[in-house]
């Protein structure tokens, strides 16, 4: 048993034979700058993106929606790990694995380089 995978799996198998939806990608975000190519950059990659609003003000909600993503707000209190704890919380909670980006991220030329549109 290398890093305790095997009892991981074990302790989970019933959730992984219950879900065909194995990823999803959360974006935590406040400005809709880089939001529409994000979002256009992963989608066909993963089963369900999650859009975490922390406070926008301008359209980020609704360009999030028209491209599919589920959308939630929560106050941003310049702290990233609460911000996380709370979209990896939400329910119904529709895939097993999700990868949390924060929005500064993806103006990273090199992390859209992984997720070409």
């Amino acid at each position: 048993m290398r890093f305790g995978a095997q009892s991981w799996a074990d302790s989970h198998a019933e959730e992984i034979v219950q879900t065909d939806r194995l990823v999803g990608f959360c974006l935590l975000i406040r400005r809709e700058a880089t939001i529409e190519k994000c979002i256009l950059s992963v989608r066909d990659h993963v089963d369900e993106v999650i859009v975490e609003d922390t406070g926008s003000k301008d359209r980020t909600p609704e360009i999030a929606r028209k491209l599919g993503a589920r959308v939630y707000h929560c106050e941003w209190t310049d702290d990233f790990a609460a911000a996380r704890r709370h979209v990896v919380t939400l329910e119904p909670r529709n895939t097993l694995w999700q990868c949390v980006i924060p929005g500064a991220a993806t103006r990273r030329t090199e992390f859209l380089a992984y997720f070409p549109v």
